[in-house]
């Protein structure tokens, strides 16, 4: 039998770490090299607060957690890369956050959202 996996939990708690670690990091650094990579900074604390917010008031739903899974424990490095190359991308609210990782989702993780489609 295999065991469900909590997609939401599992993307939260890989986000938590990953955030945790680039913080640390970015603490070690000169006060100028915090300030060049404010950007970065704003979009990691932007994207944390996103991905692990209580399940109630999220908008991703179950199978953009599970695309999101699948980059194990790198999703806001891997997220960031594609930030930098989204013209339409936008952290001003959670709508255009949801609509960000949506086009994310669908470039890179179509194999799953298929798979989904195909089986709901």
């Amino acid at each position: 039998m295999t065991e469900e996996i909590d997609y939401r939990a599992a993307v939260a708690e890989n986000v938590t770490q990953e955030y945790n670690d680039f913080y640390a990091a970015e603490m070690q650094k000169s006060k100028e090299e915090i300030f060049n990579d404010a950007y970065q900074i704003h979009f990691y604390n932007e994207l944390k607060d996103f991905l692990t917010a209580d399940s109630e008031t999220h908008y991703l739903d179950a199978d953009g957690f599970r695309c999101l899974y699948e980059n194990g424990k790198s999703v806001l490095a891997r997220l960031y890369d594609y930030y930098l190359k989204d013209e339409y991308a936008s952290t001003v609210n959670w709508e255009e956050i949801n609509d960000f990782i949506k086009r994310y989702n669908k470039k890179y993780h179509s194999d799953i959202l298929e798979e989904e489609s195909e089986l709901g």
